[in-house]
């Protein structure tokens, strides 16, 4: 899993905007089976993101004009990517 509170807010997020304008119960409040597959859910869009943002590092890396530039932009988008990655 990701940073946990970063995928229980992911989870929190599928969860609302699944269930669209309806009178939801709050997260906390539906059974740990219900809340795990909404975990889940997340760890998996959370891998997708990840994934997009190493290619991105990748690319900036590659395309930018500057070293420093290349190295901080990638950095960043690295940094990003380890926060987000499943542990």
């Amino acid at each position: 899993m990701a940073i946990p509170m970063v995928t229980k807010d992911v989870a929190k997020s599928i969860y609302y905007y699944a269930g669209g304008e309806k009178d939801l119960p709050r997260f906390e409040e539906l059974a740990p089976t219900i809340q795990i597959f909404y975990i889940e859910e997340a760890e998996a869009a959370l891998k997708a993101v990840v994934k997009h943002i190493r290619f991105l590092s990748t690319q900036a890396q590659q395309g930018m004009e500057t070293d420093s530039f290349k190295m901080m932009a990638g950095a960043v988008l690295e940094a990003l990517a380890e926060t987000l990655e499943r542990k």
